[in-house]
């Protein structure tokens, strides 16, 4: 009986080892995918920065000036 005990506990701590590593991975995939999400934010920032507005031409029909 005691060997099965110390089995088992083997095993859960072989399963908590995997489980920690897998939180791990976990943890840091969403790390890199932040950094890049924010890199390409900070590209399209800079991207839109330079473009000019658009401006639209005024309507002679909708023009209420006297």
């Amino acid at each position: 009986m005691a060997a099965r005990g110390t089995a088992d506990a083997m095993t859960a701590t072989a399963m908590d080892r995997e489980a920690v590593l897998v939180a791990m991975t976990v943890r840091d995939t969403i790390a890199k995918v932040t950094v890049s999400l924010a890199a390409l934010v900070n590209l399209l920032r800079e991207a839109l920065a330079d473009m000019p507005i658009p401006r639209r031409a005024p309507n002679p029909e909708n023009n209420t000036e006297v």
